[in-house]
This record gives C-alpha cells, sequence and structure tokens, in this order.
C-alpha cells in the first residue's frame, strides 16, 4: 500500500479514537510526526478529505469535520492483496466469525470466471469481519478446491490469505473490482444488525495468484455507516464475478 494511504488511514484511525479532535497539526510537523516529506503528507490530507474527515483552510491549518463520528469507521482499499486480517493486524481488535462453509459444484459463471472446468469443486465460504466487536461486514468467497488446497474450515474462520502465502507459498497478484450498491438483505440484517432500508456497499473482486492464475470470486457487504472504499489511479479491469444465490 503507498505510504500516504497509511499515513492517512492512521490520521483517521486518531481522528475516530479522538486523539485529534478540532484540528491536525501543521503539514510540516506531521512530515516529522511520520518521517516523511511534505508532499506526502498534502496526498495523505487529500485522502482525508475526500473521506470528508478533515478541511484545509488556506493560511489556518487543517480542521477535523465537525459530524458525530462512528465508533468504528474503516476504509477498504479495493487495490489491497493482503487481506482483511493483515491489513488491519496489530492496530484494532479483528475477529471472523464462519457462517457457513461448504465445498460444491460450480454454477456456469463461476466456471468461466475461475477458468475451471464444470465438475471441479469449489469452496463456498461465508464470513462476517468484526472490529472492536462492531460488525463491520459480511464476505461470499467461492474458491476453486484443486487449485487452493487444504482450505478447512479452520483456515476459513482465521486468514485465507495467510494460507495461500504462508502455508502454500502462492503469491497473490492483481485484483479486478467494482463497486455498487443494495439495501440490505436478510443476511445484512441478521448478522450486520442493519435495518431493511439500510443501504449497503457491495465490493465485488476476482483475484489472481502472481501466475495469472485466478482463484478467489468474493463479494463483500459492507455497513454504509462503518465502511468506504478507495482505489489506486491505476485503472482495473472491472468485472462482475460472482453469481452467488444465498
Amino acid at each position: 500500500m503507498s505510504k500516504y494511504k497509511d499515513i492517512a488511514d492512521d490520521i483517521e484511525n486518531k481522528i475516530h479514537s479522538h486523539f485529534y479532535s478540532e484540528q491536525l497539526p501543521d503539514q510540516h510537523e506531521l512530515a516529522e510526526i511520520y518521517a516523511t516529506s511534505r508532499v506526502t503528507i498534502v496526498r495523505a490530507l487529500k485522502l482525508l478529505s475526500k473521506r470528508n474527515l478533515v478541511k484545509t483552510v488556506k493560511g489556518h491549518g487543517t480542521f477535523i469535520v465537525s459530524k458525530t463520528l462512528p465508533d468504528v469507521f474503516l476504509n477498504f482499499d479495493a487495490t489491497d492483496n493482503k487481506g482483511y486480517s493483515h491489513s488491519l493486524q496489530g492496530k484494532l481488535d479483528v475477529s471472523n466469525k464462519l457462517i457457513s462453509y461448504k465445498m460444491r459444484m460450480p454454477s456456469n459463471t463461476e466456471v468461466d470466471s475461475l477458468q475451471i472446468e464444470a465438475h471441479d469443486l469449489v469452496y463456498d465460504i461465508c464470513r462476517m469481519h468484526a472490529v472492536n466487536q462492531k460488525e463491520i461486514n459480511l464476505e461470499y468467497i467461492i474458491i476453486p478446491v484443486n487449485r487452493i488446497p487444504g482450505l478447512t474450515e479452520k483456515v476459513a474462520a482465521q486468514s485465507i490469505y495467510a494460507h495461500v502465502k504462508n502455508d502454500l507459498k502462492f503469491g497473490i497478484g492483481k485484483s479486478s473490482c467494482i463497486v455498487t450498491a443494495q439495501k440490505a438483505d436478510s443476511y445484512d440484517i441478521r448478522y450486520l444488525n442493519c435495518q431493511a432500508d439500510d443501504p449497503i456497499l457491495c465490493l465485488h473482486q476476482k483475484n489472481f495468484l502472481v501466475d495469472g492464475r485466478p482463484f478467489e470470486l468474493s463479494e463483500s457487504h459492507i455497513r454504509f455507516d462503518r465502511g468506504s472504499v478507495s482505489f489506486e489511479n491505476d485503472p482495473l479491469v472491472n468485472q462482475y464475478p460472482l453469481d452467488y444465490e444465498p
């Protein structure tokens, strides 16, 4: 992840924890705090401004936008390939709840998207992520069994990407994604503690190994009041990869 994004995320966490409550240190002081250039700080502040967290007033500094802050609010980097648990490790109290796990035959859409045969089994996984005991998102995952062997229920309940990288020694490459919005469905209401009319941010991703083989289709349902999605400037090849029927 780019350094300016790491800095923006850290400042955002400090805003939510009320470490910064009214105004941020000036750009030169922030550059010293994060041992970086002022240019990098400016990029981080622009990103925070896009998230509607701060406002810079020329000649006066950067101020926290006055609003009621949620107890937990995360930015999901659509280009991050480290995995959810790894990205937040050591920063917040992250927990996963495995809702369903099974192996089944793939749908026609999944066969095409994952470049597998119709008789190849896939893992069908649903799990919920929480941060500081607050429900953040539901994740639906489809992975070919023969491409990522050994993905047990125990692994699915912990970190799938750690299994891919550390146990199987596979490198994780690019991803393509598309973001949509919808009203909360029955699973969102049950597991994310949403209301029926609440909007849900949906992040659809297709993830690849470094050798170019697709290994995962995922659909993440994010509570509207607890998450946002950001992208790098590089263009992504957007595809709608997941054919999931709960």
